[in-house]
């Protein structure tokens, strides 16, 4: 699904992997403003750090 980040932040990195622990993408955001990112079906895990809380596209926040 597509998620974006609820906070505008100067400090965020992001990874999703897929089976095997394979990196599927990854990012930083430092612009200060919301993050806009794409998780697929594939995916098995999903972490970031300092971007604070992610929203579906669409929710309230």
């Amino acid at each position: 699904g597509v998620y974006r980040s609820a906070s505008p932040t100067t400090s965020c990195s992001w990874q999703i992997t897929g089976a095997g622990g394979k990196e599927l993408a990854s990012g930083t955001s430092d612009t200060g403003k919301s993050r806009k990112i794409t998780i697929p079906k594939s995916a098995r895990t999903f972490t970031s750090t300092g971007c604070y809380a992610w929203l579906a596209e669409g929710a309230q926040g």
